[in-house]
């Protein structure tokens, strides 16, 4: 044949192998054969059963059964599994590891010969300096080369298939990512390693480190340099049915999540404002954003939004990937919503966590048919606690397992509230689910009120109000009904209101007694059931001994978990007033510096002020009578005097 088409074919020796110097590019080739076909310029390099291909460069190691090349076209390929090391561009650069199990197909610069392209097919491996990676098939693009130069790595395609996605591991610190593509770019360090600089993954992708997993449709992330010349997240974009996770348990769904790695922060956002944060047995949703700071550990959110406390976790599951719950039929302890903001504070009260809301804060809660309580604020602070006691079988009598076991502890209690400018506190109480006629009610207005949710205590700085009504338990109008009627119904039916400048301060003392005390320009109006069934009185200070349930009658029959009850049914005991004390009713004007009223047998014992007297003034009467002191009969309208000067009527 011509000279043009000659084959030449090389085999080992009796202990000898075929080895191959290229002087060119300092490559050395080992094999049990070589085929050179010059008509088309093909080299073929196989290994054998006792002995693998091996070829050795500056630029790369290669291991392997066979390889090929057709030099004038630039391409070439292994068969085969084998193993492959990119040496970098430094003799003190670390090698990047490659193994595969089918075959690589190679492309070459014709002339120089320079390897610009390989594709690993089947079950291919990567190790870098930072990352292991794991896919189905590889594309590695390299780049340099030029003056003599070695190559260098400068992107990496990853593609996976629904068995085996793409798995990338970061090696010097916790770091997970898995998705059906990736296409990572790379740069190189001072000493010639590549590092990640660029990545694009798509399709089923699942990204975590050690503060949290994202799972998404599409990832953009690009890499920086952090203090200690560590590799960090720069800036990330996520997008496409977007699920947060965090250390904490913490989950949140949104359209877009966008983070940076170094300040440490990640934002969810949607544009139908339907982001959703879950943590244990609170969620907020109606969200057009959510902020997380893992350094101040904070999570907020402009704009307005809706808060829920429900009694129990309300999802148990793994590690994986979830749906919001659907909470249709579910009734919350407890509903809130607000119009300017919202932060959640995952370290305060001992890593409890506290919530706070701005801007035409409303809550709602109904523990039962009978019962509802109100809060309206411009800024509102609820704070929690860990569950003291967490179940250990469930309702059948299983074990929980540990996803449960997780969400029971990462669940919260309420435990105490802040309600701040315009503050308003109400609980009302019927006798019947049907709500007819007036409810039983009890209300604080004030500009800042803080209230305990596991005792019922509260206290309102600067000034406020409280008012409480109570509905006769029957509306008989009998004969004998109107002669029992007193005089003045403080105390028991009827609407009273207080009033105060300085402050007030409600103090659990025993089971159910409260003591409530205010200060400053004090007024009570008492309005019953009759016209003249009135009540004025004024002084500095107050003190109030009342009875409140936090569980009304009707509730101890009814199965609830009322998340916060303000207690609607309070009945007055006793009231004590001092300091320019002045009292009228429709038949008495009184003054006085101390005034004590006992509800249970309808007596008020006045006191005069030191060097004073207590005075009287009567209906019907023009003489006021002036004594030490007196004891008012306050259902019979009859007063006895002690030490009197004047004339006094009835």
């Amino acid at each position: 044949g011509s000279v043009d088409d000659l084959t030449v074919v090389i085999q080992k020796g009796s202990g000898r192998s075929v080895e191959i110097v290229d002087a060119a590019t300092e490559a050395v080739a080992t094999c049990s054969s070589l085929t050179y076909q010059s008509e088309i310029d093909r080299i073929e390099l196989r290994g054998d059963e006792t002995e693998q291909l091996m070829v050795d460069s500056p630029d790369f190691r290669l291991r392997g059964n066979a390889f090929w090349l057709l030099r004038e076209q630039g391409v070439g390929g292994l068969d085969g599994p084998g193993t492959m090391a990119f040496n970098g561009s430094r003799d003190d650069s670390t090698p990047v590891d490659l193994s595969w199990r089918q075959g690589v197909n190679l492309e070459f610069e014709p002339e120089s010969e320079t390897l610009r392209r390989a594709v690993f097919d089947s079950n291919v491996l990567v190790k870098s300096t930072d990352f292991k990676m794991r896919s189905e098939r590889l594309d590695v693009r390299l780049g340099g080369g030029e003056d003599g130069a070695p190559p260098r790595l400068e992107r990496i395609l990853a593609f996976g298939d629904d068995s085996l996605p793409v798995r990338a591991e970061r090696l010097n610190q916790p770091g997970l990512l898995m998705a059906g593509a990736l296409d990572l770019v790379l740069r190189l360090d001072a000493s010639g390693d590549p590092h990640p600089e660029h990545l694009v993954a798509s399709g089923g992708v699942q990204a975590s480190d050690r503060q949290q997993t994202i799972w998404s449709e599409y990832l953009d992330v690009r890499f920086d340099k952090g203090r200690s010349d560590e590799l960090v997240i720069g800036r990330l974009v996520a997008s496409g049915d977007v699920e947060l996770m965090l250390e904490n348990g913490a989950r949140a769904w949104g359209e877009t999540l966008t983070g940076n790695g170094v300040r440490r922060q990640v934002e969810i956002s949607s544009s139908e404002a339907d982001v959703v944060l879950l943590r244990g047995n609170v969620i907020a949703d109606a969200l057009r954003e959510i902020r997380f700071d893992d350094v101040d550990k904070v999570a907020g959110s402009k704009g307005p939004g809706r808060f829920r406390f429900f009694s129990e976790p309300l999802m148990i599951t793994d590690k994986g990937r979830a749906s919001p719950p659907d909470l249709e039929g579910m009734p919350p302890s407890l509903e809130a919503t607000w119009a300017r903001s919202m932060r959640f504070k995952d370290t305060e009260n001992d890593g409890a966590s506290a919530l706070e809301l701005e801007g035409d804060v409303i809550v709602r809660n109904r523990p039962d048919a009978f019962e509802e309580n109100d809060l309206d604020a411009d800024f509102l602070r609820l704070d929690f606690s860990r569950r003291a006691s967490m179940p250990v079988v469930d309702s059948e009598g299983v074990p929980l397992d540990e996803n449960a076991r997780a969400a029971f502890s990462n669940s919260r209690d309420l435990v105490a509230l802040l309600a701040r400018d315009g503050a308003r506190l109400e609980s009302r109480s019927w006798k019947d689910v049907a709500h007819a006629g007036d409810p039983d009610l009890f209300r604080v207005e004030g500009e800042d009120i803080r209230y305990d949710a596991t005792t019922g205590e509260a206290v309102v700085k600067g000034k406020g109000s409280l008012l409480m009504n109570r509905v006769p338990a029957s509306e008989s109008s009998d004969d004998s009904a109107e002669v029992e009627r007193t005089a003045l119904s403080f105390g028991s039916d009827g609407t009273t209101r207080f009033s105060w400048t300085q402050g007030m301060s409600m103090t659990r003392t025993v089971a159910d007694r409260y003591v409530i005390s205010m200060a400053g320009d004090v007024e009570v109006l008492h309005a019953g059931i009759q016209n003249d069934d009135t009540l004025t009185l004024s002084s500095a200070r107050l003190s109030v001994l009342i009875d409140r349930p936090l569980e009304s009658d009707v509730d101890s029959n009814v199965a609830s978990d009322v998340g916060l009850d303000l207690g609607g049914q309070a009945e007055i005991l006793r009231l004590t007033s001092s300091g320019q004390v002045y009292a009228r009713t429709s038949e008495h004007d009184v003054q006085c510096e101390r005034f004590e009223y006992d509800v249970s047998n309808g007596i008020a014992e006045l006191e005069a002020p030191k060097g004073g007297m207590v005075t009287v003034v009567s209906l019907g009467s023009p003489n006021p009578v002036r004594a030490n002191s007196m004891r008012w009969d306050m259902r019979t309208g009859r007063i006895q005097i002690s030490g009197a000067r004047g004339g006094l009527g009835r």
